[in-house]
């Protein structure tokens, strides 16, 4: 069901978000693109997928996943910008359990998972 919902959405890879706000404003974190973009998030992101992922030939999905972990800096404090879907299996389970035949209002669509889930 993931894998569904992610190709209505190849832009995925290129939204960001905003962790806060400092004096100067909202502070914005790099999207995996802009990470895969700069040398050092790229660097960053390649060592993880060697050391952390076990990964010797840094497979595309892997290089990804890393991507959107890291930021495009050279401290590794995890700062990227991932952006996660709900699972369509959770949200089916949950709409048998507790709104069985019933009408669900979702206010944040989200990604499309728990409208998958609702088939």
């Amino acid at each position: 069901g993931d894998e569904l919902c992610w190709s209505f959405h190849p832009h995925s890879f290129a939204v960001s978000k905003t962790k806060g706000a400092n004096k100067a404003g909202p502070v914005k974190k790099p999207s995996a693109l802009e990470t895969f973009s700069s040398n050092a998030g790229l660097m960053k992101s390649l060592r993880t997928c060697l050391e952390r992922c076990g990964d010797p030939v840094c497979s595309p999905e892997t290089l990804r996943g890393e991507c959107k972990f890291h930021d495009d800096s050279m401290i590794f404090q995890g700062g990227g910008s991932w952006i996660a879907n709900f699972p369509a299996t959770v949200a089916a389970a949950i709409y048998q359990r507790f709104a069985p035949g019933g009408v669900v209002y979702d206010a944040c669509a989200g990604w499309g998972g728990r409208l998958l889930g609702a088939r």
